[in-house]
């Protein structure tokens, strides 16, 4: 999606963030959240819950509630 020149919204975001913690995969998820801050994505209630949702799942508390 990206190499097509398409970015993500943080609706989609979200989505694509709650199946990292689905799957347990940390990795793909920090490379999300990195993706976030780096475009400066609007960071709203719902993408903060997949984010601590997401580290929770993949065994990262301490960063979950930072």
């Amino acid at each position: 999606m990206v190499d097509d020149g398409l970015r993500a919204d943080q609706r989609m975001m979200v989505v694509v963030i709650s199946a990292c913690a689905k799957l347990g995969d940390l990795r793909l998820g920090q490379n999300l959240h990195e993706y976030v801050r780096s475009y400066k994505l609007n960071f709203d209630v719902f993408l903060g819950n997949a984010l601590v949702d997401m580290y929770l799942k993949c065994g990262e508390p301490d960063v979950a509630l930072s």
